[in-house]
């Protein structure tokens, strides 16, 4: 419950055992239209190679307020989180550690999330990509938003403004 006024108990609990926290997190405006997106799809993890096979009009002002609650939440448990050891994990370097796998499934080593996890949990850097699940997203935004162009428009005008370049 991150809208409380206290630190919710799993983190208090996680703390006080002096466990490590991977905290992943996502370009907020992808996340955001993803998650519209997933709710009508009804796909939300890709385990099947489900392919998009249309494109989709967004509601520009409903992404933004996905994005402005996605980061409320974000701020709320770095701020519950205060005193645990807490990994950053970005999500688009992790495809990236990802894909370094090439048609292996072991991940070879390198600096990155991947690295950073394995240094904070003080263990060998041994990853594996078994390929199952699969990005749910796997086409470019601007082939997936029928509206793309006032989408980045309207995009341009918000405190997202910085992100317009990555829907590329």
């Amino acid at each position: 419950n991150w809208s409380s006024s206290f630190s919710p108990f799993i983190l208090s609990y996680l703390r006080s055992c002096g466990t490590t926290l991977i905290h992943t997190t996502r370009n907020v405006i992808h996340y955001a239209i993803s998650t519209l997106i997933a709710s009508r799809r009804n796909i939300w993890h890709n385990y099947d190679g489900a392919v998009i096979d249309r494109n989709y009009h967004l509601d520009v002002e409903e992404c933004l307020a996905c994005a402005r609650g996605i980061l409320q939440h974000r701020n709320a448990f770095i701020e519950y989180a205060r005193g645990c050891q807490v990994v950053d994990c970005r999500y688009e370097r992790l495809i990236d550690d990802l894909g370094r796998a090439g048609s292996k499934e072991e991940i070879p080593e390198a600096p990155g999330p991947l690295s950073d996890i394995a240094n904070a949990l003080g263990s060998s850097f041994r990853f594996r990509y078994d390929r199952r699940l699969k990005k749910a997203i796997d086409v470019p935004y601007s082939r997936l938003l029928s509206n793309y162009d006032d989408f980045v428009n309207r995009l341009q005008d918000s405190e997202f403004s910085s992100l317009v370049l990555t829907l590329q």
